[in-house]
């Protein structure tokens, strides 16, 4: 991924959005994506256990629909009296404009590719054409 990104906004679970917990994603071309949560998405008895989620739905403060795909939990912390609960994941696919709510959905029904400049990537000018003609060839 080469492009850097930050979302903040809300992050659930598929089926839990009445659970969801404020955080920020993030990613950069040297540590990739994470997402890193004010809260647990599994429950405060669950914030050290090991926890990979393969889908969590997010909607950033800019109204985008964000699916991270194929997370895993880096760190878990429980704060018992003053303070919450935060975890962080590392994230391997990040899908900006569309939920998907299980991972045999993820995917698309078309793909259009626009390359910019193709003519001087491909030197156009040094491409040639060598045509024989039959009669010659006898």
């Amino acid at each position: 991924m080469d492009d850097e990104f930050e979302y903040q906004g809300y992050w659930w679970l598929p089926g839990a959005h009445e659970d969801e917990v404020p955080a920020s994603s993030s990613s950069t071309p040297t540590d990739g994506a994470t997402l890193d949560l004010l809260g647990s998405l599994n429950g405060l008895e669950g914030v050290t256990d090991t926890f990979d989620p393969k889908i969590i739905l997010g909607l950033s403060s800019n109204g985008r629909i964000i699916t991270l795909k194929d997370c895993g939990r880096t760190k878990g912390s429980v704060r018992f009296g003053s303070g919450f609960a935060t975890s962080s994941f590392v994230v391997n696919e990040v899908f900006v404009g569309e939920h998907f709510q299980r991972v045999e959905y993820v995917g698309f029904e078309r793909l259009i590719v626009e390359y910019i400049h193709l003519e001087a990537w491909v030197d156009v000018s040094s491409l040639s054409r060598n045509q024989r003609n039959r009669r010659d060839e006898g």
